[in-house]
């Protein structure tokens, strides 16, 4: 029987985490949904702590053999779902009271909407989660608006279901960075609109080493963004985006002492480069120009100057 809501979420060896987010969730006061936990080969209990736990209580556990990153991993779950919208959480985080009910008004009053991002709070200080704002840092004067945009935050999300169907997966190949910059490229393109709602707060729980630089999440950022400005980007635009994120990385990465590492990603990247332009699934011209325009973040030294600061 179908729900209206199957709230997915991954997991992958926090299993202390995931039990507070799913105990959390079942305080909800909504009935209709489903809860589906994909787990990516977890190895310290999660999976059996799941089993006798959560199981008898109606989750749907999805044991996988390996990590297949957070793209692969949500299809998976997407795959298995019934329900007519989407919710996407983070093992590490959990909803104000009265969230999915909120989420259901909002899609129901909002037939164009196809994504819904949420304000991401950090635990610990209830405070806005920097690391989780995705948006020109100009809008954080405006966190308690709702604002159309042109990205979400993976912590906390959620999606119809005709947005997969019409604007397909997310790309499984990113396996991690710019997979929610990529499906909102193709949901764009589809005709649908992105909203920033703050009226839906999660909680995340912030661990230290999710804000120390990771030289290999950076290498991620740089060639998952060339990779969606190759595949998805009009060749000009392609273009400038290469000219733009090559150097600017190459000097983080000497910066953070990954240069050599950041060089062979960027060569790497290179090689995938004809077939991914010679094949990629162009967004249309309007498409592109709302998209430009959502995510304008000021001029050429502005952005460059952002990126520097945050990728």
């Amino acid at each position: 029987m179908s729900k209206l809501i199957s709230v997915i979420i991954l997991s992958w060896n926090r299993k202390h985490d995931i039990a507070l987010t799913l105990n959390d969730l079942f305080k909800q006061d909504f009935n209709d949904y489903e809860v589906i936990v994909v787990d990516q080969g977890s190895t310290d209990g999660t999976i059996e702590m799941l089993e006798h736990d959560f199981v008898p209580q109606g989750v749907k556990l999805i044991c996988l053999h390996k990590n297949m990153g957070v793209p692969g991993g949500r299809n998976i779950g997407v795959a298995n779902a019934r329900g007519r919208f989407l919710v996407f959480l983070d093992n590490d985080a959990s909803f104000e009271d009265g969230s999915l009910s909120k989420i259901v008004g909002k899609f129901k009053a909002n037939p164009e909407i196809g994504i819904i991002g949420f304000k991401i709070l950090n635990s610990h200080t209830k405070e806005l989660d920097m690391g989780s704002w995705v948006y020109q840092k100009s809008f954080m004067e405006k966190q308690d608006e709702e604002f159309s945009t042109y990205t979400f935050c993976g912590c906390g999300h959620a999606i119809r279901c005709e947005v997969f169907e019409q604007a397909g997966f997310y790309w499984d190949d990113l396996f991690f960075s710019w997979e929610e910059s990529e499906l909102s490229l193709k949901a764009l393109n589809a005709g649908f609109g992105i909203l920033y709602c703050p009226e839906i707060k999660v909680f995340h729980r912030i661990s230290l080493e999710k804000r120390i630089f990771n030289s290999e999440h950076e290498c991620r950022r740089l060639r998952n963004s060339l990779w969606v400005a190759w595949r998805y980007f009009p060749f000009w635009g392609a273009v400038r985006e290469t000219c733009v994120r090559t150097p600017v990385y190459l000097v983080k990465g000497i910066r953070h002492r990954c240069f050599l590492k950041m060089v062979f990603v960027l060569l790497l990247s290179f090689r995938r480069f004809g077939m991914i332009f010679n094949k990629k699934p162009r967004v249309s011209g309007n498409a592109y120009a709302r998209y430009r325009k959502l995510s304008a973040k000021g001029n050429l030294w502005t952005q460059t100057a952002f990126l520097l600061k945050n990728g």
